[in-house]
């Protein structure tokens, strides 16, 4: 009745994002801090944030701030493109708007996300991605 060949060789796995199978009350634990901590191989030590600043527990910016990824990202770039000038990249946004691979995998994926009845895709405000890195003469 309408089963194909594919169908019963291939499933579908379609998981729900955001969905609890009881109210989120009681998965909060009572005394929860507000710290978060990230290590990666290579890091002296592990790094603690207070996650209502966004910054470590000494007010300095966090290694995986959008600040300090962008200006991995541009010591990346300086290596695979000798010669091209920090500036070309411009933006945060503009330097992402610029990955045509990165962009069509994301519209996919929010496409899909709609076509599969999981709601729209929340976008942060845009003035978040409007930064340029700080030269080193400044």
């Amino acid at each position: 009745q309408g089963i194909s060949l594919a169908d019963s060789l291939f499933s579908h796995q379609c998981p729900w994002f955001n969905v609890a199978s009881s109210p989120p009350t009681e998965h909060i634990a009572p005394h929860a801090t507000n710290y978060s901590v990230n290590w990666t191989l290579g890091d002296k030590l592990p790094e603690v944030l207070d996650t209502s600043t966004g910054k470590c527990l000494d007010n300095t910016p966090s290694r995986v701030c959008k600040a300090k990824l962008f200006a991995t990202y541009h010591k990346v770039r300086a290596l695979l493109l000798p010669g091209q000038d920090r500036a070309a990249c411009g933006t945060y946004e503009q330097a992402k708007e610029s990955v045509s691979g990165y962009q069509e995998a994301k519209r996919m994926l929010w496409d899909q996300f709609q076509k599969n009845g999981h709601g729209k895709w929340m976008t942060k405000p845009a003035e978040q991605d409007q930064f340029a890195l700080q030269t080193e003469h400044a």
